[in-house]
């Protein structure tokens, strides 16, 4: 049985630093994944490097009140099994980071 992945990133204005966070989830070797972006409020342009998103992916938008919030709004969303946090400014180093926590699991 694979399980299923949701990685949950956040974003506010964040186009300067996303574009490697989407590059190292799309990388995964794993295929098991559902990408959940959860925005602020971005006018920045995030929105429109998200929409290029050459996979199927769920945009929550306008999710105000902190990061608190949005990470609860992620969680709410989310239906994997694993479920990850990652921040807009980060990244993961390399293709084998989902997999192997799998394989750990």
């Amino acid at each position: 049985m694979n399980l299923k992945v949701s990685i949950i990133t956040y974003t506010l204005n964040s186009r300067q630093f996303l574009e490697q966070s989407i590059a190292s989830v799309l990388s995964q070797d794993y295929t098991e994944i559902e990408y959940i972006f959860v925005d602020g409020g971005s006018t920045d342009g995030t929105l429109d490097l998200i929409s290029e998103v050459n996979r199927p992916y769920f945009l929550e938008r306008e999710i105000t009140g902190g990061i608190s919030r949005a990470m609860n709004r992620g969680i709410e969303i989310a239906t994997g099994d694993i479920i990850a946090h990652l921040h807009s400014d980060d990244y993961y180093l390399h293709d084998r980071v989902i997999s192997q926590i799998v394989e750990a699991l």
